[in-house]
């Protein structure tokens, strides 16, 4: 079926170069997920999109005549869930099955699908706490599904205030007044909130709320008979230029900055472009504005269509134009036989068929996706069967999240805490009872404990080995993000309090045993105290390299502290030194299948330079020696040499183990291979380890 240009362009408001600027749209994410090195801004095409999104749906529910709540509400969700559902559907359905051919581990993916089909992977990907750029999350097919639920809740709540605000004795300017409010408030808190905050700020409604209200406000502004009309020379071809080059072009400023200014050339665009403009002319070339009238089902298709080309044959510049033809190829198919016929199914007839087959197709995909991933008839998903890899024997390293000790019957995620996902407090501050059972183990006189941020978690294998084995009595605790011991308020909730509330524990409980204790902290130190570091910024000052140094040497300080502290009971505090990472690492990447062969891995699979990770640790060792040397109770625990034997390059796997679970969490083998080691530094400073 082929929908003509006149059903199109009938519409009064109808403007076809809103097809160029989202063809501009897809074009840059698209090129963003290919290489996001070279198009490093490419994501902000979908900033763009937003204001479009809120342009274009406030024209259509004011096209329409006013009508009663309920029938208003009615036929909008109608021709929303046409719009967007049915291609929603087959791409999840269609995924889903070929992911589990090649993906042995596909639970969180199909999760991420499944609550794409009700408007939700937003929330579900930020209670896992899943970063939108983190490399786990760029192989997770459903990933980009977090900006259809942002634009579907948008729309399940602005059409009411529409309607309540063109009531027939409302002001026209009501409703102007009420988006601008919107932006406001909404731009205000995406501004204000401070950097380790940014995945929240990206994935929930609140935070992009302003962007489709920035297109409502152009619309409203556009069809506004009494507006002033200002034309300035060369102004729409100015601003199409920067659009393109924020979009496309290199990271220059803050990315905050970036949306910002592309927000306002968007609408400015919007508003101001005419028929006589070179722009105009450049936006409707016939290409821009297929790959516009397409860009839908582009995007849906686009990120599984990269994802399984990592997941299998790896991403290389030799294969871009393949995925390029073949998403063409299927976003064009998806456009025509399944968006076209069902937004244009006008009849009655035409349009109960259309539910009944929406509805079907849903029953049938969520029925797909659960037998996928958790049926209730045998303990086996039935991706188990499905996967078409050999059984290679390895054992893919679980995160430590997952860690469980069937002797103890202990499970690693009861002694993690989290602002954001999982919390083994409930949000308390405070150290219950529950979690003193499931993290403190032992009766031993000597006590050993694991205080730090996540990377405390892949150390619970070490802890519970120790309890087990009776050579000590254990305590553990994790808290996401958040460095150990405190060096004050942060940022991120509970920080403080927690690790406070942790420290006065410890020391009150290792002041009565008459042998020496030890608190080993272990912390992702390089993500914390250096200008790249994703969690520098919490501690209110910035990142630059001077704060930097500010916070690390307030973090030194703490550290000097509590050794005082541990000092006055001949007690030792041990700091993790900074181990080797493996960016972008994912274990099952590296596994040998006929459908990923050696010379197409991914690198990380190969390892990272020594050198390079040495050098990004110096200035901190530099200072924790410095520390070392003078509090004679401070140990450096640096087991950089076991984990990276190599002279030159530094491997995840050692003697054919898995040594991570990702980029830089142990996994339970690395863990334990540390174990000796640190038994045998423990007892060197005389620290009591029981022997069985």
């Amino acid at each position: 079926m082929n929908i003509t240009a006149n059903k199109i362009t009938s519409h009064a408001n109808y403007r076809n170069e809103i097809n160029g600027l989202r063809a501009i749209s897809i074009i840059a994410v698209i090129a963003n997920h290919i290489n996001e090195r070279i198009f490093s801004n490419g994501f902000l095409g979908v900033d763009v999109f937003f204001v479009i999104s809120g342009y274009v749906i406030t024209n259509s529910i004011l096209s329409k005549p006013q009508e009663p709540l309920t029938k208003f509400l009615g036929e909008f969700y109608s021709r929303r869930f046409k719009r967007l559902y049915p291609s929603l559907l087959a791409m999840v359905l269609v995924t889903s099955l070929i992911g589990a051919f090649f993906i042995r581990k596909p639970m969180i993916f199909l999760q991420t699908g499944f609550t794409s089909l009700f408007g939700a992977s937003n929330f579900f990907l930020l209670s896992q706490n899943l970063d939108y750029f983190a490399p786990s999350t760029d192989l997770n097919p459903f990933a980009h599904t977090w900006s259809l639920g942002v634009e579907e809740q948008f729309y399940f709540i602005f059409p009411v205030f529409v309607w309540i605000l063109r009531r027939p004795r409302a002001k026209r300017t009501s409703l102007f007044t009420f988006s601008l409010i919107l932006v406001a408030v909404s731009s205000a808190a995406l501004y204000s909130i401070v950097p380790n905050q940014t995945i929240a700020s990206h994935y929930l409604l609140q935070y992009r709320a302003w962007e489709l209200a920035a297109g409502s406000l152009a619309f409203l502004h556009k069809t506004n008979s009494r507006k002033t009309r200002i034309k300035l020379p060369f102004v729409s071809e100015m601003g199409l230029a920067l659009i393109v080059f924020l979009t496309i072009g290199p990271t220059f400023v803050d990315t905050r900055v970036t949306k910002f200014v592309l927000v306002f050339l968007t609408v400015l665009l919007l508003v101001h472009l005419d028929k006589r403009d070179l722009a105009i002319k450049a936006l409707t070339l016939k290409p821009i504005v297929k790959i516009g009238l397409i860009s839908y089902s582009l995007y849906l298709w686009h990120q599984p269509i990269i994802t399984l080309s990592k997941w299998t044959v790896g991403q290389h510049f030799w294969l871009v134009p393949i995925q390029l033809t073949l998403l063409y190829a299927i976003a064009n198919f998806s456009y025509k036989w399944i968006e076209q016929p069902i937004i244009y199914a006008d009849s009655l007839k035409s349009t109960k068929k259309t539910f009944v087959l929406i509805v079907g197709s849903a029953v049938l995909a969520m029925s797909v996706i659960f037998s996928l991933w958790r049926p209730l008839t045998t303990k086996l998903p039935l991706h188990s069967y499905l996967f078409l890899g050999k059984d290679t024997k390895e054992q893919l390293a679980d995160a430590p999240i997952d860690f469980y000790d069937s002797k103890s019957r202990k499970y690693a995620k009861n002694c993690h805490t989290s602002d954001r996902s999982i919390d083994s407090l409930s949000g308390s501050w405070a150290l219950d009872e529950d979690f003193l059972t499931n993290c403190l183990n032992g009766d031993q006189k000597n006590l050993i404990a694991f205080v730090g941020d996540s990377h405390t978690l892949s150390m619970f294998p070490i802890a519970i080995d120790l309890s087990n084995s009776k050579e000590a009595t254990t305590f553990i605790l994790s808290r996401d993000g958040c460095a150990y011991p405190s060096q004050g308020p942060t940022s991120r909730a509970g920080c403080n309090e927690i690790m406070t509330n942790t420290s006065e524990f410890l020391l009150e409980k290792m002041q009565f045993n008459s042998s020496p204790d030890a608190i080993v902290t272990t912390s992702r130190l390089l993500s914390h105290f250096t200008v790249e570091g994703a969690h520098s910024g919490q501690f209110g000052n910035g990142n630059t390299p001077d704060s930097v140094r500010t916070n690390l040497r307030k973090y030194l300080q703490a550290l000097a502290e509590l050794a005082a502290n541990l000092r006055l009971s001949n007690d030792y505090l041990v700091v993790t030194a900074p181990l080797p990472y493996f960016p972008g690492l994912e274990t099952e990447l590296c596994e040998d299948q006929w459908f990923r062969p050696n010379s197409l891995k991914s690198s990380t699979c190969v390892g990272t330079s020594r050198t390079e990770l040495l050098r990004q640790r110096e200035e901190i060792m530099s200072e924790l020696y410095k520390l070392s040397e003078r509090n004679e109770n401070v140990i450096i625990f640096d087991v950089f040499d076991l984990l990276c034997p190599d002279p030159d390059i530094c491997k995840p796997k050692l003697l054919g183990e898995f040594m991570y679970s990702d980029a830089d969490h142990l996994s339970a083998v690395g863990a334990r291979t540390l174990t000796p080691l640190l038994i045998e530094t423990l007892q060197e400073y005389g620290v009591a380890i029981n022997k069985p």
